[in-house]
């Protein structure tokens, strides 16, 4: 009879429990430690994404609360930044939102 070596197989489970640490069964059993290492995963994936999407509709949100105030909307705000081309992305322009408003105002008056 051939031996069977699982040396392979065993460094796959623990390489899933590793990565299932901290969870209350998922770190003992092997198949568990892998559907909740797949399932984690995939998670932090799709996660990763809508963090981008929540931190740019942020910054839209902070740019119109100024400009409305200066009578202006953001649309026409954005192609007039990109007619004059300013390449400052929104994130840029959130933070001068706080920390330099009278630059932000400066920018809205500028191609207005």
């Amino acid at each position: 009879m051939i031996r069977v070596k699982k040396a392979k197989t065993s460094s796959k489970k623990k390489l899933y429990q590793r990565f299932a640490k901290g969870y209350s069964r998922g770190n003992k059993l092997p198949t568990l430690a892998k559907e909740q290492t797949f399932q984690s995963l995939s998670y932090s994936y799709k996660n990763r994404k809508l963090l981008k999407r929540t931190f740019r509709s942020l910054w839209i949100q902070r740019l119109k609360s100024i400009l409305v105030i200066n009578n202006c909307t953001y649309s026409r705000f954005i192609s007039k930044l990109k007619a004059a081309f300013i390449l400052l992305n929104r994130k840029i322009l959130s933070y001068l939102c706080f920390f330099d408003s009278r630059l932000l105002i400066f920018l809205i008056e500028l191609k207005s």
